[in-house]
């Protein structure tokens, strides 16, 4: 079975992403993306696969998440799997952009923290964010998907990624701010990151305004 696993690592892992990046429309603007697609050379860009098809590999790559955890971070760091992906987002079909939401969900739930670390320093979640703000105020499964993306962030306590988000996403984010799940997600991103400073602040002011006190007091009786 390792045999017959590893050769699917190997071999066959590049060519499911490369099924995948082919199938997807390019970004002209984004240059990075525009590599990925002529780099991807062993699936011609004709044959895109059908949306069945792109939905089955997701789910193996959630598998291989979920089972095999130890070699996908390497594999998925080195070849920016997540990143190509989640080229899904721009697909039509809003089932693939489900699928791929969920991926990245599955891939926080090994809590593993060189991934996490990976999807920050890339920015990997800004097609997540664009996929839910384009979805707008439509009440559908791509928006309960990424609600509850953010949910289990939370819950999780991954402050790493709550900063992350509320930082570089809140500006897009901050019209939605009546769900449930977005105002608890600010709501946690203070708590962690705006109290505990407030808080020193508050300690450092009264700390320095009672020595004042007992310097004054010291310098009366000395003045008497």
């Amino acid at each position: 079975r390792d045999s017959i696993t590893d050769i699917f690592y190997e071999k066959h892992l590049g060519e499911l992403i490369d099924v995948i990046i082919l199938s997807c429309p390019s970004d002209e603007a984004d240059q990075s993306t525009s590599n990925l697609a002529r780099n991807a050379g062993k699936v011609e860009s004709q044959n895109s696969a059908k949306p069945e098809i792109l939905s089955s590999i997701c789910e193996l790559l959630c598998f291989c998440v979920l089972h095999h955890p130890y070699r996908i971070k390497c594999n998925f760091i080195l070849n920016n799997v997540i990143e190509k992906v989640l080229l899904l987002t721009r697909r039509r079909e809003k089932y693939l952009v489900v699928a791929a939401v969920r991926f990245v969900r599955t891939i926080l739930t090994s809590h593993d923290e060189h991934l996490i670390n990976h999807i920050v320093k890339n920015n990997l979640l800004k097609p997540v964010i664009g996929a839910f703000v384009a979805n707008g105020n439509r009440y559908n499964v791509l928006n309960s998907a990424i609600l509850e993306l953010f949910e289990y962030i939370r819950k999780e306590n991954m402050k790493l990624l709550v900063k992350y988000i509320v930082d570089s996403f809140w500006n897009q984010l901050v019209k939605f701010e009546n769900l449930a799940s977005i105002h608890s997600l600010k709501i946690k991103y203070e708590q962690v990151f705006l109290l505990p400073t407030n808080f020193t602040t508050k300690i450092f002011r009264y700390r320095t305004s009672v020595h004042v006190t007992c310097l004054f007091a010291v310098l009366g009786e000395l003045w008497n």
